[in-house]
């Protein structure tokens, strides 16, 4: 199911977008020089996009769905914790269930 999943995320990503997995089933998608607008259209894109149900060889048809955390990089930010930022939104998005998202800025941390 991961291995769908991150075939989903390739497709749904335009080419200067960048998917990784980081671990059980948790991905990161990098984006260079975005803004807020454009993030909120990209989680919404990949939230649509991954809820599709998905058609298994077995004849069943599963629907998953995801929580998004964003974090946008302050200046000479270091990498892991621009991680823990993202990581906190999504948590805070998971709280809220399925089908949402959250952002952190660097200096605070707002909903959308």
């Amino acid at each position: 199911m991961l291995k769908r999943v991150a075939a989903r995320l390739k497709q749904t990503l335009r080419h200067e977008e960048q998917v990784a997995r980081l671990g059980g089933d948790e991905f990161a998608i990098l984006v260079q020089h975005t803004n807020p607008e454009s993030a909120a259209a990209l989680a919404q894109r990949v939230i649509r996009e991954v809820g599709k149900p998905y058609h298994l060889s077995t004849g069943q048809t599963v629907c998953i769905g995801t929580s998004i955390g964003i974090a946008f990089a302050a200046e000479n930010e270091p990498v892991e914790r621009l991680i823990a930022r993202a990581d906190e939104a999504l948590y805070r998005a998971k709280q809220v269930g399925k089908g949402t998202y959250r952002v952190s800025k660097a200096d605070a941390t707002v909903t959308p």
